[in-house]
């Protein structure tokens, strides 16, 4: 038992804590990743009314960041003053607090920075003869000294989390931390295109983006036809104004990444306002997609508060549900406007506005399968761009369930070689594979004996399920998700010791990635390689695909491969094992989809290689494959023996 005195401190006493140890502490909350250094010093370099700012890292900003700006600068007292904790040039009293117009504010970022990192500032005031540099190593600061520069500010990070090791530990791989980075930049260089943006990687140069307007600086970061298919969003309600732009179905994706808010040109995440792009969209598009969109709001400071979150992510609006609505309908009204001038770049399954006419008003009928021209359907979706409300108010309370249109790229072989890779039933499961919790309910599933060798009684529901009959009832499986676990599983056993062969292209498919993409991939390269993707690097960030795994046929290998890439950063984020977060996003993009048709032969390959697999009733991300409905379930349900 311990004594009073072996406490370091006395028991019930209050201590004010060393400032050193109190910006540690803050740089907690501040300074999560390298990227978290970039996003701060570009907001200073904003708030300085900066024209041009560059941003140069080396080894993904965990040995050296460098930022650098023609704003306004700073003087040797102001250098020293600028790393004290809370202060700013920002704000002044409580009220300024209330009605926020800069990005920075706290006087949190630059001391909690220079807590963790070996910082060099280089800065010189227009009004002032020379500049000043001034150094501070993980806390402890030298006295300023002269030094020759241009109006503006320079400041260099290096080694950051030194004197921090397990923070530095628990970093992602250089290529993930790189990312973050090119994300934070975008968003920036989204958000002021009319400035000057450089970034520069292990000194050679990725973007060098011009002065330009938002569709050009659009076209700068992204690939022209992404432009292609933008929308115009232009809308007032109350106080809000919201512009923009907004992507048609073509820029439709599986996971996020090029979706952008700004309150006053602040960026910031807003899960209730993503819903509300979302529903705009109404059933143009499908659950589980996530459209592009560039959007900006513009409201009085007061109305709003960004001093809710530490690293100042998040936004709390006054009146959340007079902001949803601006979103909402400001990108509803863009459709509709662009639908009914014909320039609408989407398109929609359904069935003829006859059988359209006879069905509900919200609900687009979509079991046909065949294309449509869809406006006149869709004019009546979203109202003329001219009528009141410019909508239906019944899809102003309608929840998003639709159904995936028909599989434009992968099909299912009906040689069952390809699908069953070299499995052994026998075989324990991996200790990665063990890791999983399947989560599996008795009364869902049969046993594997019960499902029958040879079938003739197998159906295809809505071209998603597979149905078959078992000796306790029906089976239904659904047929992606089970492709998925088959494909999994095969990629880890590629990865960990038998590699799947490739099947070569006739001719090499071109692909330009994002940076973040294309560092991503220069690290996962090996792993693709042993699934049989074989990617060629060619130069800055243009790649060529060689090959893609034998038995899996695509219609874009470049689409899959991005898809992938994009899928691959949330996995990772989830799973921290780089094999397990590669296999399940190969995994995912590559199996079959549902509304693929499949025949009597490829159903009974895909239930004969589900039941080889280690866990053949849960997917790679948790979900059931398969559904048993016993005859007792059945029974009950038709009031039998009751």
């Amino acid at each position: 038992m311990m004594n009073e005195a072996d406490y370091i401190v006395p028991i019930g006493s209050i201590q004010v804590l060393p400032e050193g140890l109190a910006n540690r502490i803050a740089a907690g909350e501040v300074v999560e990743r390298p990227s978290s250094v970039v996003k701060e010093l570009i907001e200073n370099a904003l708030d300085a009314d900066a024209t041009h700012i560059e941003v140069s890292l080396k080894k993904s900003g965990l040995d050296e960041i460098i930022v650098s700006d023609n704003g306004w600068g700073m003087d040797s007292e102001d250098l020293v003053l600028a790393f004290r904790r809370h202060a700013t040039s920002k704000i002044a009293t409580a009220e300024d607090l209330l009605r926020i117009t800069h990005l920075g504010f706290r006087g949190e970022a630059l001391p909690s920075i220079a807590s963790v990192a070996r910082v060099e500032v280089v800065s010189r005031r227009a009004d002032r003869p020379n500049g000043s540099r001034y150094r501070i190593e993980g806390g402890k600061t030298m006295k300023p000294e002269p030094a020759a520069r241009e109006r503006g500010t320079t400041i260099r990070i290096r080694s950051l989390f030194f004197n921090v090791p397990a923070r530095r530990k628990f970093l992602r791989s250089s290529a993930t931390e790189y990312n973050h980075i090119v994300n934070s930049f975008k968003r920036y260089a989204l958000a002021y295109p009319e400035l000057r943006w450089t970034l520069i990687r292990d000194d050679s140069p990725v973007w060098n983006l011009e002065v330009t307007d938002l569709e050009g600086r659009i076209r700068q970061l992204y690939r022209n036809e992404t432009v292609a298919d933008l929308i115009p969003v232009e809308n007032r309600s109350n106080d809000i104004f919201v512009s923009g732009v907004v992507g048609g179905t073509s820029l439709f994706r599986k996971s996020r990444g090029d979706q952008y808010l700004f309150i006053n040109r602040r960026p910031f995440v807003g899960s209730s306002l993503h819903h509300a792009v979302v529903n705009g969209y109404a059933q143009l598009i499908n659950a589980g997609e996530m459209p592009f969109y560039v959007l900006f709001l513009r409201a009085d400071p007061g109305e709003f508060d960004v001093n809710v979150h530490p690293a100042k992510h998040e936004v709390r609006f006054r009146d959340e549900s007079q902001a949803y609505r601006a979103v909402m309908m400001g990108v509803r009204n863009a459709l509709g406007a662009s639908l009914h001038e014909g320039s609408a770049p989407v398109s929609i399954i359904g069935s003829p506005a006859s059988e359209y006419r006879e069905r509900s008003e919200v609900n687009l009928p979509r079991e046909k399968g065949h294309r449509i021209d869809g406006r006149r359907e869709l004019e009546m979706l979203f109202g003329h761009p001219k009528a009141s409300g410019c909508g239906l108010s019944a899809l102003d309370r309608q929840t998003l369930e639709t159904e995936s249109p028909e599989p434009k790229t992968q099909r299912l072989t009906s040689d069952p070689t390809p699908l069953a890779g070299k499995y052994d039933p026998h075989h324990s499961p991996s200790p990665d594979l063990e890791t999983e919790e399947p989560m599996i309910h008795e009364n869902l599933t049969p046993t594997i004996e019960e499902v029958p060798v040879q079938r003739t009684n197998v159906w295809q529901l809505h071209k998603t399920y597979i149905l078959s009959q078992v000796k306790s009832g029906l089976v239904v499986i659904d047929q992606h998700v089970a492709h998925e676990r088959i494909l999994y599983e095969r990629a880890l056993a590629a990865m960990r010791d038998q590699s799947w062969n490739g099947q070569q292209l006739l001719f090499p498919v071109e692909v330009t990635l994002d940076p973040g993409d294309s560092a991503l991939l220069e690290e996962i390269q090996p792993q693709l390689h042993r699934l049989g993707f074989e990617v060629e690097h060619v130069k800055d960030t243009r790649w060529q695909i060689l090959s893609t795994p034998a038995g899996i046929k695509v219609s874009s290998e470049g689409k899959l491969l991005r898809e992938m890439l994009a899928d691959y950063r949330n996995e990772y984020n989830l799973r921290l094992a780089p094999q397990e977060s590669l296999a399940a996003s190969f995994a995912c993009k590559a199996a079959i989809k549902k509304g693929h048709p499949l025949t009597l032969e490829e159903m009974n390959a895909l239930i004969d290689e589900l039941f080889l697999t280690q866990y053949p009733f849960v997917c790679p991300h948790g979900r059931p494959i398969v559904v048993n409905l016993t005859l007792q379930e059945l029974d009950k349900l038709f009031g039998r023996g009751l």
